[in-house]
């Protein structure tokens, strides 16, 4: 037997006190993980976090992707603050890699195209957002979703196939329709 000595910092988005009141948590874990509660408010809730964190992403990430991105733009930024954050600070993270796994290396700014078609329509409430033709969105949706599958599959065209629930050829011909190349990822 090794010992150790460590501390656990766990998270949650549920009330566990409601939850051990309603017999869904265990009392004596809740009361062994709650030495010191730490409660942090959803990112929705702290809008003057956001083009920090935003930031803090681009500049972590972009090591990692070999890419000059080093600004977002004031039109995304004002984007993200009046977004919601469903899936909070790992949506956000999420989202910044995908923009910058499908920008052109050597781009330096976070523009409005870059951002995810679904996002962009989801935030079209904004005076800034564009109307976004259908076979346009189609395409973009298309594109991102073929990217994100061969991001996932670690560029394995079989097992890209396969999340996306096309035949081989299929994609093939989508990534030849998108001018994808595994190189160019």
């Amino acid at each position: 037997v090794t010992k150790c000595d460590f501390r656990l910092i766990v998270a949650t988005h549920e009330d566990l006190e409601k939850c051990v009141k309603q017999g869904k948590f265990r009392s004596d874990l809740f009361y062994r993980l709650n030495v010191i509660p730490l409660v942090i408010p959803p990112l929705r809730e702290r809008k003057e976090d956001i083009a920090l964190l935003a930031d803090h992403f681009v500049q972590t990430l972009k090591k990692e992707f070999c890419t000059n991105v080093t600004t977002i733009s004031p039109e995304v930024l004002r984007i993200f603050e009046h977004y919601e954050w469903p899936g909070n600070v790992r949506e956000m993270s999420n989202i910044i890699e995908r923009i910058l796994y499908s920008m052109d290396g050597m781009e330096d700014t976070i523009r409005m195209e870059h951002l995810p078609i679904l996002f962009r329509s989801l935030t079209s409430k904004s005076p800034d957002v564009n109307v976004i033709k259908l076979k346009g969105m189609k395409e973009s949706s298309e594109k991102e979703a073929l990217m994100q599958a061969i991001l996932i599959a670690n560029n394995n065209k079989n097992k890209a196939a396969k999340i996306l629930g096309i035949h081989r050829t299929a994609l093939y011909k989508k990534m030849k329709k998108f001018n994808i190349s595994l190189t160019t990822q």
